[in-house]
């Protein structure tokens, strides 16, 4: 009589599929879900950042070539664009020149360097040209 109320206990629990699931299975699910957010949150933080910062450092390469063509244009004097200056955060302007030896090309560079969300400087973007000695007549 055991055997046969076991047999028939087997029989129904094979047939018959369950319908839900059990507490623990959720709270599984819940810890295996919040443990995969615990690192993709910052890591999708860090991909954002690190796409902004290469937004604005090709945003001052165009900037810093755009100057680079009106100092061979001819302009004395360069100034940032309004653009520059509301996309980047405390943007530095700088052009050096190198004295040249009598009859070599003079160095120019241009450089610019601005500050991240982070308040820290960025390195700076740097392009280089060399002008001939103006001739006097």
């Amino acid at each position: 009589m055991i055997r046969r109320s076991i047999k028939t206990l087997k029989k129904k629990t094979l047939k018959e599929p369950r319908q839900g699931a059990s507490t623990i299975e959720f709270l599984t699910a819940g810890v295996l879900l919040a443990t995969v957010m615990t690192f993709l949150v910052p890591f999708v933080g860090q991909v954002a950042t690190t796409n902004e910062e290469i937004a604005d450092r090709e945003w001052a390469l165009r900037e810093v070539r755009n100057l680079i063509t009106d100092l061979q244009s001819g302009h004395a004097d360069v100034e940032l664009s309004a653009e520059a200056t509301a996309r980047l955060e405390n943007p530095k302007l700088e052009v050096t020149r190198n004295e040249p030896s009598v009859g070599q090309q003079q160095k120019v560079s241009v450089s610019l360097v601005w500050s991240n969300r982070f308040h820290e400087e960025v390195s700076p973007v740097t392009l280089s040209f060399w002008e001939s000695p103006k001739e006097t007549p």
